[in-house]
């Protein structure tokens, strides 16, 4: 506010210690600026980083040569109108333009176009100004919401909608333990020899081919991406609790497909000769989960069944499925006619010693090639 009274005002308010009484000089002096917002559509000064107190020192200063506001070389104006508006902010009150002489300057403006009083034809200028501002609004408004929309479809992809919510409304999310969900690992296999193969922008890019591929096949189920660590790829279903063990299903859907699109559609970049394989595993049970960290929150996963999930992909062979006992038990009382699934035999597993598993076939009825 005090940036648009003349100086001579401030001058006086300064030895007062209280704001003077106008006058008709330093009227013109706020008329000037108001063309200005008016015209330009922008807040005197606004382009100055200088605090208020600085900029009104530098007001004060001087007798005919204080700051004035930036008028841009490209805003359109004619010299008539820079120069009234220019001759309103002289800091030598006498020389400042008349009223009728900045009517009269407005007139030989507009021409015809310019009727009524000055205090009509601002009025007429505001309204024209307001109208435009209200399209600008509308527009970042809309810009304010679609980048609200990704905002929120980036803290989706980082942990479940469920907790997003939560965070979303300022709530604080308590470490919870669920009772059954299932867990998925899928491993790259012979990472390591490709990573001294090859250099690490291509490594990078192989794994982003992939990994977006998973993730575009993640985002269709109810399912979470916790996280992919280098060659590892986790995710887990049962977050909020759903409902039949679904869970179960989930995952060996999604293990399916990760399967489906690297044997018959993926191609490493760099080495197209080269034929990509992955190990997954499955293993259902009860865990923990929370939010770790507050400036960069991340969602995180604790338990035995993460890392018997682990040991599940880990121990398995090179594209194929396996499953611990749990979780082919629970498959085969769910969904019994959905899935084929084979017994693989005991495997030694780190943790556990040895334990039966089992090998996830295929969605569909069992054949009996399937079967042998």
């Amino acid at each position: 506010e005090y940036l648009q009274v003349a100086p001579e005002i401030l001058r006086e308010m300064q030895k007062k210690e209280e704001r003077s009484v106008g006058t008709v000089e330093g009227d013109i002096y706020q008329l000037g600026m108001l063309i200005y917002q008016i015209l330009l559509d922008r807040i005197p000064f606004a382009e100055l980083k200088d605090s208020t107190y600085s900029i009104m020192r530098s007001m004060l200063s001087g007798e005919g040569s204080g700051m004035k506001p930036f008028i841009p070389e490209d805003t359109g104006l004619t010299l008539r109108l820079v120069s009234i508006m220019q001759q309103c902010w002289h800091t030598k009150d006498v020389t400042r333009p008349t009223l009728p002489k900045i009517i009269d300057a407005v007139h030989r403006e507009y021409g015809n176009d310019a009727k009524g009083t000055l205090v009509d034809q601002m009025i007429s200028m505001i309204d024209e100004y307001s109208a435009n501002l209200e399209q600008i609004v509308e527009k970042r408004t809309e810009e304010i919401e679609e980048l609200k929309e990704k905002t929120e479809r980036l803290l989706y992809q980082i942990m479940p909608k469920s907790i997003a919510l939560e965070l979303r409304e300022g709530r604080s999310v308590r470490p919870s333990m669920h009772p059954s969900v299932s867990v998925l690992f899928a491993d790259v296999c012979q990472f390591t020899s490709l990573c001294e193969q090859s250099i690490p922008v291509q490594i990078i890019l192989m794994l982003n081919l992939l990994y977006s591929k998973f993730d575009e096949i993640v985002e269709s189920y109810s399912a979470f991406k916790v996280e992919n660590v280098g060659d590892a790829y986790l995710i887990v279903a049962g977050i909020p609790e759903m409902e039949d063990n679904c869970d179960i299903c989930e995952v060996c859907q999604i293990a399916i497909q990760f399967q489906k699109f690297v044997h018959d559609h993926y191609v490493i970049p760099h080495r197209p000769e080269h034929k990509l394989k992955i190990k997954v595993g499955i293993h259902s049970g009860a865990l923990a989960s929370g939010i770790l960290g507050s400036t960069a929150p991340r969602f995180c996963v604790f338990g035995d069944t993460v890392n018997v999930a682990s040991r599940m992909g880990s121990t398995s062979e090179p594209g194929r499925i396996q499953m611990s006992e749990t979780a082919a038990h629970l498959l085969k009382s769910k969904f019994e006619h959905r899935f084929v699934i084979q017994e693989r035999g005991i495997v030694n597993i780190k943790g556990k010693g040895p334990c039966t598993t089992f090998w996830l076939i295929k969605e569909g009825k069992e054949l009996a090639s399937d079967a042998k």
